[in-house]
């Protein structure tokens, strides 16, 4: 128990740290592009993250999640040589199925996407750009989370999203110094030179770690794949809610109001940021413990979690909630104060999911990815046809009501499942979690 304290209290600074950068950063890069673009600039560049985000997610295959288990499966049954072999099988899956990815999107998807979906012919001419984006970015999340499945939260959390983020803004800062003016290639452009960078980076260390030879027969393809499929399957639709709402925006409303709907959504990360960290914390925690078979400590820890994100994310929300209008007046512009009521409604949706804890991670790391699965895909599938209705009705404010109803309700499944699966709980209590009663799995 003490050395689980003890890895959390470690983890929990460098997450705090890493995702505080992430947060602030963010913030910074996002008001400097809407203040040197304009709103459908802004609109274009919005919609070519949210296509990169999927199509990154589908090169990927769900291995970011998966080498976090196998690691921690190798490790225990054979020790770190073995864990060494799966991380290399699983880097070695993980570019054939980038390239993959990169390639369709770049060559063939994203051309009739912008034109025939989003009537974007801006969005149309970063085809090849768009590729090489993806391609760095299904990798770079990959390798960064073996770094943490083997322990290194500190190289992770810096090489990670926090990381690849701060480089972004210093190349948009000297690229806006330089020529005076931003567009939508040339910020993409530096996208891809900060993950290249940090990947690159992740890809050394990663290198020296696991760089121990084993007698282990290394993980098949195959079976890398099988694990890691429905994790991706759950990203998607897990994407389907948290970027649909973006795809829905770029369908049914134009580039300005695209560009006020998504700047509005990235301020959304301040409230997730708490249990953004209790995640990132937790996940090779929640893996050893299942693996263990230590339920009641999984809960005590998972709840204890939980109850230190829902505190601050319950302050954030009450700023937002009263000062919406204003603080989006002074981050993106007097333009963007007409995204306030959308932001209030999104805010309350990602505070339902930080009361209800780390239930899908849970779920995630113990085995029960394909329950989860099935929920995340049944609550993407719900969304699109109420959001494109919602919106059409009630543009932002209704696509915002979709989007935070979908989350909300898949999450409290998601935690009722953990319950019914695993016997534990997964929200904050003022108690000790620890001493309930936990039902054998």
């Amino acid at each position: 128990m003490t050395s689980v304290r003890g890895h959390l209290a470690a983890s929990s600074m460098w997450a705090f740290g890493g995702f505080a950068t992430l947060a602030v950063s963010s913030v910074v890069v996002n008001a400097v592009l809407t203040r040197a673009m304009s709103p459908p600039a802004v609109g274009v560049y919005f919609l070519a993250v949210s296509v990169v985000t999927f199509a990154a997610t589908v090169g990927r295959a769900g291995m970011n999640q998966s080498v976090v288990r196998l690691i921690a499966r190798a490790e225990a049954a054979h020790g770190l040589p073995a864990a060494g072999v799966a991380v290399r099988t699983v880097l070695a899956v993980a570019m054939l199925t980038a390239a993959s990815a990169s390639l369709v999107l770049g060559l063939f998807a994203l051309r009739p996407l912008a034109l025939t979906v989003f009537d974007s012919p801006r969005l149309a001419q970063l085809g090849l750009l768009l590729g090489f984006w993806c391609f760095v970015e299904a990798l770079r999340l990959v390798a960064s989370e073996a770094l943490r499945g083997f322990g290194r939260i500190g190289a992770a959390t810096v090489l990670g999203d926090a990381g690849r983020q701060v480089l972004f803004g210093a190349a948009v800062s000297v690229a806006l110094v330089a020529t005076g003016r931003l567009s939508v290639a040339l910020v993409v452009a530096c996208a891809i030179a900060a993950g290249a960078v940090v990947l690159l980076v992740a890809l050394l260390l990663l290198r020296s770690t696991a760089s121990h030879r084993s007698p282990e027969t290394p993980p098949a393809a195959l079976a890398t794949l099988q694990l890691s499929v429905p994790m991706m399957v759950t990203a998607l639709s897990a994407l389907a809610v948290t970027q649909g709402d973006v795809w829905l925006a770029g369908i049914v409303l134009s580039d300005a109001h695209v560009g006020i709907y998504a700047a509005t959504a990235r301020l959304i990360l301040l409230v997730v940021f708490p249990l953004h960290i209790s995640n990132v914390v937790l996940s090779p925690v929640i893996a050893r413990l299942h693996a263990r078979g230590s339920l009641k400590e999984l809960q005590h820890t998972v709840r204890m979690g939980a109850t230190a994100a829902a505190l601050p994310t319950l302050a954030i929300v009450s700023v937002l909630l009263l000062f919406g209008g204003p603080i989006l007046g002074l981050v993106y512009g007097d333009a963007y104060r007409d995204g306030a009521s959308a932001l209030r409604i999104l805010a309350g949706g990602q505070l339902v999911n930080a009361l209800v804890g780390s239930c899908g991670q849970v779920l995630l790391m113990t085995g029960q990815h394909k329950v989860m699965m099935k929920v995340t895909l049944l609550a993407g599938l719900l969304f699109f046809p109420i959001g494109a209705l919602a919106t059409w009705r009630f543009g932002l404010v209704g696509l915002a009501s979709a989007s935070a109803l979908t989350t909300a309700g898949s999450n409290v499944a998601l935690w009722i499942l953990v319950r019914r699966r695993l016997g534990i709980w997964t929200h904050g209590a003022l108690r000790d979690g620890y001493r309930h009663e936990v039902a054998s799995a």
